[in-house]
C-alpha cells in the first residue's frame, strides 16, 4: 500500500468532515458577525491546507516511484533525459533547498544520503533521491507538475491529466485550472487578512483535488511500469498518453451492492455484497491485463485506487 495514498485519503476525508461543520458557514450578516468572522478565519485555513494536501501528495507519491525506478530492468543511461537530469541536477538543487529548514546537526548526514544515491546512477541497480523533483521551491506550481510528467514523457501533460479526469465524469474544472485557482486560494488566504474564502470554492475543491492527485498518480505509475519493464516503445518512441491508462470502476449502488464496471458500460462485470471479495478478484485480473481499479461512490466521485501492475 502506497502511504502517499494512504496519508492523502486520510487527509481527504478530514477536509471532507470540516467541510460539514456548521462553524464555517455563514449566518445572518447582523446578528452573527462574531460567528461569521471565526467561519471565515476557518475557511480561509482550509484554502491552505486543502492546498497543502495536494502539494504533499505529489511530492511524496513522486518519491515513491523515483525510489522505485532503479529495481527495474532499464539501467541509467536508458532512462528518459528529463529523469536522468532530475537524478543529478535535481537532486543537487533539492538538497541546496532542503538543507535550509534542517538542523545544523544533520545536515552533513542529509547531503552525505542524497550524494550517495547520485553515485548511484553510475551504476545498476541504482537509486534515484525522492526528492529530484518538486522539493526545490516553496510552493507547488503547475509549471513544476507539468515538468514531472514531461520528464516521464507524458504527451501533453495537463491534457493528458484533463483526459483522464473527464473520464470520471463528474463535471468538475479543468485540472489545470483547478490547480491554478487553489494556488491562488491558497496564497491569498496566506498573505491577506481579510481574505474571504467562499464555501462553494472549497466543496468543488473537495472532489477537484482528489480527481486531480488520482489522475497524476495514474499517470506516472503507469510510466513506471513502461520503465521497469524496459519498454522500448516508451523509452525511445513514443510517449505515455493519457488514453493508454485502462481504468475499472468498483462502485456501490442505491442497494448496498458493490458492482465492478468497465468504462462507458453500465452493465455490472460482476455484483457482489462483499467489497473485498470483489475487490481482491478484480485486482488479480486488473494485474495480468493492466489496467486502473477506481474504488468511487454511487455518484463517481474516486475514494481509493489501486495500480496493481505496481504492487503499490
Amino acid at each position: 500500500m502506497s502511504s502517499a495514498r494512504q496519508a492523502l485519503y486520510e487527509s481527504i476525508s478530514a477536509f471532507s468532515y470540516a467541510l460539514e461543520s456548521n462553524d464555517i458557514t455563514s449566518k445572518d450578516p447582523i446578528v452573527d458577525r462574531k460567528h461569521n468572522e471565526r467561519a471565515r478565519f476557518l475557511r480561509n485555513g482550509l484554502a491552505v491546507s486543502g492546498f497543502a494536501m495536494v502539494e504533499e501528495f505529489v511530492k511524496e507519491r513522486t518519491g515513491e516511484i523515483l525510489e522505485k525506478i532503479g529495481n527495474g530492468l532499464t539501467p541509467f543511461e536508458e532512462l528518459p533525459e528529463g529523469l536522468k537530469t532530475a537524478a543529478i541536477e535535481g537532486v543537487i538543487d533539492a538538497m541546496r533547498f532542503q538543507s535550509n529548514f534542517i538542523d545544523k546537526a544533520h545536515v552533513s548526514a542529509f547531503y552525505q544520503h542524497h550524494s550517495q544515491l547520485i553515485a548511484s546512477t553510475m551504476s545498476n541497480p541504482f537509486k534515484i533521491s525522492k526528492i529530484a523533483f518538486a522539493n526545490s521551491y516553496t510552493n507547488l506550481s503547475s509549471k513544476e507538475i507539468e515538468d514531472v510528467l514531461v520528464a516521464f514523457r507524458i504527451e501533453s501533460p495537463w491534457n493528458s491529466l484533463s483526459g483522464i479526469v473527464t473520464r470520471l465524469g463528474l463535471g468538475i474544472l479543468a485540472p489545470k485550472q483547478a490547480f491554478e485557482n487553489a494556488t491562488k486560494r491558497r496564497h491569498t488566504a496566506a498573505h491577506r487578512i481579510n481574505t474571504n474564502t467562499e464555501y462553494s470554492e472549497l466543496k468543488a475543491y473537495k472532489n477537484e483535488s482528489i480527481s486531480f492527485c488520482l489522475a497524476y498518480d495514474l499517470l506516472v505509475s503507469k510510466a513506471l511500469k513502461l520503465i521497469s519493464i524496459k519498454d522500448q516503445d516508451y523509452l525511445k518512441k513514443k510517449k505515455l498518453a493519457g488514453n493508454q491508462v485502462q481504468l475499472r470502476y468498483l462502485r456501490q449502488g442505491s442497494d448496498s451492492k458493490w458492482r465492478e464496471l468497465k468504462e462507458n458500460n453500465s452493465r455490472a462485470l460482476k455484483v457482489s455484497i462483499d467489497f473485498e471479495d470483489l475487490k481482491n478478484d478484480c485486482l488479480l485480473r486488473a494485474k495480468r491485463e493492466g489496467f486502473s481499479v477506481v474504488q468511487s461512490t454511487e455518484l463517481g466521485v474516486p475514494v481509493s485506487w489501486y495500480t496493481p501492475e505496481l504492487d503499490f
